[in-house]
């Protein structure tokens, strides 16, 4: 008998199928309940194959030793904030379901379900962030039984970003302008190109990254829509500090990845900004060469992009 949806068999490796992967549009039109209709975007599609190839780097990503580490990290932090009685009485009462224990195993229940059963992804507009994690209403989850990432998030990822791929990808393939530009002119027009896709990719799957460990913390709470303490958070908003909320995203971003992976101006079309890594001390430009180098072998524990080592301050 198979597994129901989201259920995970230990024995097996965790793998990720293209053709599980789930993304979806707005068609224009609206529901009888006046929301407005979505649907999915053909697997032969270029949006659904550059958007399923950018999940499974995040999942590269995801599954590195240093990122496992963080998580369980994150969780422990999460739940001595949720049982300390003066932070659980200012964001809302609630008992935590699981065993402290067993924080190894719900990681590896939620690692495996995002494999196996990516959240829905949208395209929308939001604006000025390239990524969004919704926690579906009335979600139920219980940490130690099945667990269907789509029924308890979805992730909202921005068009203007998957528009500023496309476009960049078609133009990839764009042949030579002859006799006006010779085969040296054309091969560093091909490298410039390549180096702008593909910093429109990494960006997207940090993003994509980014947004699972908000799932991962929905996840945690199990039944309960709570909070992300400010033990687990780096270099928070403004609003956050105010709102005295933690960033489980940029918290991962740093711990792994070494900062928070950042592009400025927005992509607009074929015109993107600068990639680069944002730390607390400096702003490092993310060369071409750290891209390639992280994409070949993004488990490598030892350096992260830019050649900034995650420096990791667990208590």
């Amino acid at each position: 008998m198979p597994p129901a949806a989201g259920q995970n068999n230990p024995a097996q490796p965790v793998q990720y199928e293209i053709k599980a992967f789930s993304l979806l549009y707005a068609t224009g039109k609206t529901l009888p309940n006046n929301k407005p209709e979505y649907a999915q975007y053909l697997p032969e599609s270029r949006q659904f194959t550059l958007v399923a190839d950018a999940y499974r780097f995040a999942l590269d990503l995801f599954t590195r030793p240093d990122a496992i580490v963080n998580r369980i990290t994150l969780a422990n932090r999460c739940v001595k904030a949720w049982k300390d009685p003066e932070l659980s009485a200012k964001y809302g009462n609630f008992t935590w379901s699981g065993d402290e224990a067993k924080m190894t195993q719900y990681e590896e229940r939620y690692r495996r379900a995002i494999h196996n059963r990516p959240p829905h992804v949208y395209v929308r507009n939001t604006r000025n962030a390239f990524g969004i994690t919704t926690r579906m209403n009335n979600a139920k989850c219980q940490l130690e039984g099945n667990f269907d990432p789509r029924a308890m998030f979805q992730i909202k990822m921005s068009r203007k970003l998957l528009d500023a791929l496309v476009a960049n990808d078609k133009n990839l393939f764009s042949p030579r302008n002859i006799p006006e530009e010779d085969e040296r002119a054309y091969n560093a027009r091909v490298e410039k190109q390549d180096a702008e896709f593909q910093a429109l990719g990494f960006i997207l799957a940090v993003t994509l990254f980014h947004e699972l460990h908000h799932g991962f913390v929905a996840y945690l709470a199990g039944d309960n829509d709570t909070f992300t303490p400010p033990t687990v958070t780096y270099m928070p908003q403004d609003d956050d500090i105010t709102d005295g909320m933690g960033e489980s995203g940029s918290f991962a971003e740093r711990n792994v990845l070494g900062g928070i992976v950042v592009m400025d101006p927005f992509p607009t079309g074929n015109k993107i900004g600068n990639l680069e890594l944002l730390t607390e001390d400096k702003l490092y430009n993310i060369s071409y060469k750290s891209l390639q180098n992280i994409k070949k072998n993004p488990h490598r524990r030892t350096t992260t992009i830019c050649g900034v080592k995650a420096q990791f301050q667990f208590k």
